[in-house]
């Protein structure tokens, strides 16, 4: 029998440590599964390393993520507030004299038609 131990190349390293970050944020997390990552860590002293920086770029995704939704929150917020400032602008002074002016020709028009019939 031989005592040759293999050790792990980084990339199965932090493909493993990126597993281990994946299952840890499970909010359904169990001891067992707890149990399995000490393990895990004490096999290789390079585990602990690969996780926490793992970890930290799975942090900034979440950050990420909030930051975007924060955007899109606010764009909303814009769009309905610049849609409220649109319906709350006067009607230019031009307009609301075009109009009266075609209201009184009508109401002229409408009074003559029944004064000669």
């Amino acid at each position: 029998m031989s005592n040759v131990h293999h050790l792990k190349d980084r990339a199965l390293i932090d493909e493993e440590a990126a597993q281990w970050v994946w299952r840890l944020d499970d909010e359904a997390l169990t001891d067992d599964t707890r149990a399995a990552f000490e393990v895990w860590l004490g096999e290789d002293s390079r585990h602990e390393a690969a996780f926490a920086e793992l970890a930290k770029v799975w942090g900034g995704l979440d950050v990420l993520a909030t930051l975007k939704t924060d955007e899109r929150v606010a764009t909303v917020r814009r769009g309905v507030r610049d849609a409220e400032l649109q319906r709350r602008v006067p009607i230019p002074l031009p307009a609301v004299r075009a109009a009266a002016l075609a209201a009184s020709l009508l109401l002229a028009v409408a009074v003559g038609w029944w004064g000669v019939g």
